[in-house]
């Protein structure tokens, strides 16, 4: 019951200071390093919850996370599509 406490903790900060710093303008949410903490955070809290048996708090982190991970592929995706059409 300690590692998925002390892992809820650190998922937790991770959320937390990439929101600080999206919200006071330091790193967009745009960024790779903005999608790759929620991913990171996320899945931290997923592993925690359920280690917890924390439920509710499973689910919605799950669906955080897998949301975060469609949208590192989703920019990545958009960017060379840009590429391409500036190439033509």
């Amino acid at each position: 019951m300690v590692i998925p406490t002390i892992l809820g903790w650190a998922g937790a900060v991770i959320l937390l200071v990439f929101f600080f710093l999206n919200l006071f303008k330091i790193l967009p949410a745009s960024s790779l390093a903005y999608k790759i903490a929620n991913f990171l955070g996320a899945s931290i809290l997923v592993y925690s919850a359920f280690g917890l048996k924390a439920y509710p708090f499973f689910f919605i982190n799950s669906v955080w996370a897998i949301v975060s991970f469609i949208s590192l592929f989703h920019k990545r995706q958009k960017n060379q599509e840009d590429e391409s059409a500036n190439k033509q």
